[in-house]
């Protein structure tokens, strides 16, 4: 049994299936996988707030 800290241990989540109250999907990866998924998405989450910071323009009061 592998280490669940270990970079090649497979982790699987459940999550609901959108627009169904009851169906789930299982979805399997292991921790490096699941630690590029949520880089990218930091990643994503950072640029939209820098491009959204742009098209602020000040109150010139």
């Amino acid at each position: 049994m592998k280490d669940r800290k270990s970079p090649d241990y497979v982790r699987c989540v459940t999550q609901p299936e959108t627009g169904s109250l009851v169906k789930k999907r299982k979805t399997c990866r292991t921790n490096a996988q699941w630690d590029a998924i949520e880089a990218e998405q930091q990643t994503g989450a950072n640029d939209l707030v820098v491009r959204s910071r742009a098209f602020i323009v000040p109150n010139p009061g």
